[in-house]
């Protein structure tokens, strides 16, 4: 579909690609971050990720993910 009709679809967008103004995104509850690359996971929800972080994986690099807030 890209190549064919110039659409940019994807899988997955973050907020600033959808340009919504900070002010107006949620604030996070939850924050993980990886060990690894530093990556954050921002959540709304208490989720199994959230409650044990230590069982799951950074979708990037593999590396061990922790809760920092």
């Amino acid at each position: 579909l890209n190549r064919a009709y110039g659409y940019c679809v994807s899988a997955t967008n973050t907020p600033e690609e959808y340009h919504v103004p900070q002010e107006l995104q949620p604030p996070s509850k939850y924050i993980l971050r990886c060990e690894k690359c530093g990556l954050e996971y921002k959540r709304q929800r208490m989720t199994a990720t959230v409650s044990h972080p230590e069982k799951y994986h950074c979708g990037r690099c593999g590396g061990s993910l922790f809760r920092v807030k």
